[in-house]
């Protein structure tokens, strides 16, 4: 045998031949090729699983009451980067899963903001009732009018709220709009 025959590994495929050294070299881009696959799938759970702790602090912030907006698109961010994710589109779940993990942070310091401020003030300013528009004073003499409750008494409806018999039914719709002619 010759010394070149030695140093050329003769692969069984048309015309192709590969010197020795090639395949350990090949076979080292394949592993690290298939490697870096798996790094783009662990990138992209690891932005999944750190939306989801982020998502979770939100709750216990009470986001859902202070920054509905922020954390409802953290939510559909990190379901599309577990939906791509589960397809394999790995760079596509990372970049979504980016997305719900700067909006949940977002979610986060925006509840802990506004409950801050809520809270400060309930401290200053003690809960006052629903703001209402007075009634006027009667002037003093002036008599209560017919069918008009007194001042002083409370405005509730009569009945219940239907209209009476004797007047007709509004209608809703005009003539020809199928308001009942």
């Amino acid at each position: 045998m010759s010394a070149r025959g030695s140093r050329w590994l003769t692969l069984r495929v048309p015309s192709v031949s590969l010197p020795a050294t090639m395949f350990p070299r090949l076979l080292l881009l394949a592993l690290l090729s298939s490697s870096a696959l798996s790094c783009a799938s662990v990138d992209a759970r690891r932005s999944i699983r750190e939306g989801d702790e982020l998502v979770r602090e939100a709750r216990t912030e009470e986001a859902d009451r202070y920054a509905k907006y922020e954390l409802t698109k953290a939510v559909l961010y990190l379901d599309e980067a577990r939906l791509r994710n589960g397809y394999g589109e790995y760079a596509a779940a990372r970049a979504y899963g980016g997305q719900a993990v700067e909006l949940a942070r977002s979610a986060v310091q925006t509840a802990r903001q506004r409950k801050d401020l809520e809270l400060r003030r309930q401290k200053t300013d003690p809960e006052t009732p629903k703001a209402r528009t007075p009634r006027p004073k009667p002037l003093p003499g002036a008599p209560d009018l017919p069918g008009l409750p007194p001042v002083g008494a409370p405005e509730e409806p009569e009945g219940d709220g239907a209209a009476p018999a004797d007047q007709p039914k509004k209608k809703l719709l005009p003539p020809g709009m199928g308001g009942g002619q």
